[in-house]
């Protein structure tokens, strides 16, 4: 069997794919109404309007990321400039997230 037939023979739709999507876009529907609901409770606020504003968008931007990544590897596509992406939202991500934290605790 060749590289291209263990490929397509691993990627046939068994109807795990409709699960998997199913539950990617329950996910960032969640993701999307916490946004909602965090930037509203943070509309007096700027700086922590800001900061959800800034942190959803990256958490949306880095499981978009991963799932493309996910498909591209299962495709056996080049994923190089996502794991890069991946890898660097994830790190901005992460400093926020420590940012914010010291802001808190200082205060």
């Amino acid at each position: 069997m060749t590289n291209s037939q263990q490929i397509s023979a691993s990627t046939k739709n068994t109807g795990d794919d409709d699960s998997y999507t199913l539950t990617f876009t329950i996910t960032i529907l969640f993701i999307i109404g916490n946004a909602v609901a965090s930037t509203y409770r943070a509309r007096g606020d700027p700086w922590t309007f800001g900061f959800a504003v800034f942190a959803y968008g990256t958490l949306l931007a880095l499981l978009t990321c991963v799932r493309l990544l996910e498909n591209r590897e299962a495709a056996g596509q080049k994923t190089g400039g996502l794991k890069a992406a991946v890898w660097v939202l994830a790190s901005v991500l992460t400093v926020s997230f420590v940012w914010r934290v010291v802001q808190i605790l200082l205060l």
